[in-house]
């Protein structure tokens, strides 16, 4: 989401001050907090790292 007083972009709580870095950090693991651009990647760093 841009926020037009700030000129920033916001992901959350984090602000970037690209759309493509507020995008590289769309998505974020729940267990080790990284962030993915993409949701394939993320499920298969759960896949790959978290799953028992």
């Amino acid at each position: 989401m841009y926020d037009h007083k700030t000129g920033r972009y916001i992901n959350g709580e984090k602000t970037f001050e690209t759309f493509n870095q507020a995008r590289a950090h769309q998505w974020k693991c729940e267990k080790c907090e990284r962030t993915f651009s993409k949701f394939p990647d993320l499920k298969k760093h759960k896949n790959d790292d978290h799953a028992y």
